[in-house]
């Protein structure tokens, strides 16, 4: 009982490390980044996604920073733009 209650809590944590970790090293098209620039809805949507303040999201942005590459992030980007994965990211 006690290891699948262990098992079950080791899978929650993984999910939820997974939702902040990036893409391996990819960056954002930089068509995309110019487009979240001037978008303060989709900014405030990754900061509360990524649970970071709003100057942060701005620093991310001004440095097409791998934390915008993170799930949480990405599902972010892909419902507000409408794009898929791979028009979100450099290839």
């Amino acid at each position: 009982m006690i290891l699948i209650l262990l098992s079950e809590m080791i899978a929650e944590l993984k999910t939820k490390i997974a939702k902040y970790m990036p893409l391996n090293d990819m960056r954002l098209r930089e068509s995309v980044i110019g487009v979240i620039k001037s978008d303060n809805n989709i900014k405030t949507k990754l900061a509360l996604s990524l649970n970071k303040s709003y100057p942060t999201i701005q620093r991310y942005i001004n440095n097409n920073d791998v934390m915008l590459t993170t799930a949480s992030a990405m599902e972010v980007l892909r419902s507000e733009l409408q794009l898929t994965n791979e028009e979100l990211l450099n290839n």
